[in-house]
């Protein structure tokens, strides 16, 4: 079981390093392989294509270690410390968010609307919203969120994660308290 996950993270930084030099539509999984010095078997028996390795990567690089156990008194730290991960691996981010023909964005949004319904959950202030209405807002917010990351990634991923985290907790006081 290690030697798998072993041989995953260096398939993983195969494709990390592959995408400082290409688009990632352009880097198939022979460029994968020979970049980690495996064949193409080795490849495709831990990963089907290299959608479910971007996703793997993904999953275990920024979603799992940031937003597992988010709760409304912790999401500030934890997606500061996703933007961060992001920012430290722009090239990669930057990259896969732009050439992918909505892959990532259909897994950023589908992780941002699970967090947002159990946000609406959370809050449960507003006992007259419902669960349409919940569904409603949590899509609008994952949306509007991953709008406003391509943007950041587009551009460089300028200035300090705090800042747009700062911004999001404006945009979420005002949200909870004068919806």
């Amino acid at each position: 079981m290690a030697g798998s996950i072993i041989t995953k993270r260096s398939i993983a930084e195969s494709l990390k390093s592959l995408t400082k030099e290409s688009p990632f539509n352009k880097i198939s999984v022979r460029d994968i392989s020979e970049n980690a010095h495996i064949n193409r078997q080795t490849f495709y028996y831990h990963f089907s294509d290299k959608f479910i390795l971007l996703k793997w990567i993904y999953d275990e690089e920024l979603f799992n270690p940031n937003m597992n156990g988010l709760t409304l008194e912790n999401w500030m730290p934890k997606f500061q410390q996703l933007l961060t991960t992001m920012q430290n691996d722009s090239a990669f981010y930057s990259n896969t968010m732009m050439n992918t023909d909505h892959y990532v964005e259909d897994l950023f949004i589908a992780k941002a609307i699970e967090v947002f319904r159990l946000t609406a959950e959370d809050l449960d202030v507003k006992s007259q919203i419902n669960r349409p209405q919940k569904d409603f807002f949590a899509k609008f917010f994952a949306c509007g969120l991953y709008g406003i990351l391509t943007d950041w990634a587009r551009n460089d991923m300028p200035g300090e994660p705090a800042v747009l985290v700062n911004a999001m907790q404006k945009l979420l006081d005002s949200w909870i308290f004068d919806f």
